[in-house]
């Protein structure tokens, strides 16, 4: 844990080698800065104000969860205790001890992903058992995949018998003017969406115009 003694002002008296660990200033760097001018992001700079002037003002020990500022620019969240110290009766100064929690964060993140996809199986599950037709699962199915992903389009495609194309099935689209619909097709040689088909792998791709499959060029029944 990193921990920092600060004065009435807010200026570090003294630190120990985990506050340069966590936060990259060495302890010669820090000394008489201000807590909030070392480290607090610039829109944070208030709630470093009122923390202090917490601790020091009211001698109240408190936590909070917030974020700070490495040296290199980079927000770090934290968990934060707050100490006051009384010399000879006199409130003059406090601790800071912060933790890194990073990676607790990055652990809630993916418990959250997983919650989504166990939201999702459970969607899927009650649409199959609600509906008997089909073509509304898909549609059900479409929708819950967007929202889970949090995409503006999600679409069923399957092969065609009659060509080298996929077929979309069923659309969900949430502006409905756009402009690709059910029943266009694409090629499944040299599209995205074909290679995921003939690979059997599942495809992800950030930017479409780095990718080595064409662009997706959606057709009508009349070309």
């Amino acid at each position: 844990e990193a921990i920092v003694l600060v004065d009435q002002e807010s200026r570090i008296l003294r630190t120990n080698p985990e506050f340069t660990n966590i936060f990259g200033y060495t302890a010669e760097e820090a000394f008489g800065e201000r807590l909030q001018d070392l480290i607090a992001p610039d829109d944070l700079q208030e709630e470093v104000e009122n923390h202090m002037y917490r601790m020091v003002r009211t001698a109240e020990v408190f936590a909070v969860e917030t974020v700070r500022r490495h040296k290199n620019g980079t927000r770090i969240p934290v968990s934060m205790i707050c100490v006051p110290v009384e010399s000879e009766g006199i409130r003059d100064s406090g601790y800071a001890i912060y933790r890194d929690v990073t990676q607790t964060k990055r652990l809630q993140d993916e418990l959250k992903q997983e919650r989504d996809r166990l939201r999702l199986l459970l969607n899927i599950t009650n649409s199959m058992m609600s509906r008997l037709d089909l073509g509304h699962l898909a549609e059900a199915l479409c929708k819950d995949l967007a929202s889970v992903t949090k995409s503006e389009f999600c679409a069923l495609m399957l092969p065609d018998s009659d060509s080298e194309h996929l077929r979309i099935a069923t659309v969900y689209q949430s502006d409905p003017r756009g402009g690709i619909g059910k029943d266009m097709t694409i090629p499944i040689r040299g599209s995205i969406c074909g290679d995921a088909l003939r690979t059997a792998r599942s495809v992800r791709i950030d930017r479409i115009d780095e990718s080595s499959c064409t662009s997706e060029i959606f057709e009508n029944a009349d070309g």
